[in-house]
């Protein structure tokens, strides 16, 4: 603002200057007795009064730019002021919380460590419980079994629609209603009546089929086992695709790929071959 202050004074003083020559000139040229070197005089005068008018238009035109441009540049100045101050600010307030907010930071990322190691520890608790559990509902599985093989079932005769009718109870039951005990407790029942029934061998494979429901691989594997011990079985190829799963659910390859042979020699248009070479080499 002050360039423009002084700019505008230099201009005053300029057509002020200007205004007092012309009066003077005037003045001393005008002889009262010399009308025609008046007159002569008068245009030059009027001549120059015209070049300066002309001057001071442009002088005009010139300060009106310059103002111009120093209020542009006054305003761009005011606009990097302002935004100095705020960077400034901005920067400052960093400065100041740096060190809070690293600290912070560091504090939340322990935090997160020491819960991530509890999380850890938790599940590592959860699965070793969760594997005694099993193993100990194994170990019942095992013991109830021994013991009611070892108890004397007495062996009462049926007729053949009551073996049947029991023999589809016991199969829906197990397969529906997922009442395993029950169903393994009727097979049982049913073999002990009558291992040479047209359906006794199916009651082997069922037993098995529940000890396998119920992971319970090395006991399914001998209640399937049993199922050649009956003449004629029509659920003997099944019976020795069910005993690769086990061993297959057991890691145990070797013996999965022996059985897997003898259901070839066995069995050799059996439809288990091929499902069980796809999951033999799929697992292994």
């Amino acid at each position: 603002m002050q360039i423009k202050h002084k700019i505008y004074l230099i201009f005053i003083l300029i057509v002020n200057l200007f205004s007092y020559n012309c009066s003077g000139i005037a003045s001393e040229n005008i002889a009262p007795d010399n009308s025609s070197q008046f007159k002569m005089d008068n245009n030059k005068v009027k001549v120059s009064v015209k070049q300066q008018k002309s001057k001071i238009i442009e002088l005009e035109e010139l300060v009106k730019n310059l103002n111009s441009r120093i209020e542009y540049q006054e305003g761009m100045l005011g606009a990097l002021s302002e935004e100095f101050k705020d960077q400034m600010q901005i920067a400052n307030k960093y400065d100041s919380s740096t060190s809070e907010i690293t600290q912070t930071l560091i504090k939340m990322k322990n935090k997160f460590e020491i819960l991530e190691d509890r999380a850890f520890y938790t599940d590592s608790v959860y699965f070793e419980i969760v594997n005694d559990l099993v193993k100990i509902d194994s170990k019942l599985e095992i013991l109830s079994i021994d013991y009611e093989e070892s108890v004397p079932v007495d062996k009462i005769a049926i007729s053949e629609q009551e073996y049947s009718k029991r023999y589809y109870e016991a199969l829906n039951s197990f397969i529906h209603n997922g009442m395993l005990q029950n169903s393994l407790n009727e097979f049982k029942k049913l073999i002990v009546a009558d291992s040479n029934h047209s359906l006794s061998d199916n009651c082997q494979y069922w037993i098995g089929e529940i000890y396998y429901k119920q992971k319970l691989f090395k006991e399914s594997i001998v209640e399937f086992q049993k199922v050649s011990r009956f003449i004629d079985s029509n659920k003997l190829d099944d019976a020795k695709f069910k005993i690769i799963l086990c061993y297959i659910n057991l890691n145990d390859y070797d013996s999965a790929i022996r059985e897997l042979n003898d259901l070839k020699i066995a069995f050799s248009n059996s439809e288990y071959i091929d499902k069980a070479n796809v999951l033999i080499n799929k697992n292994k």
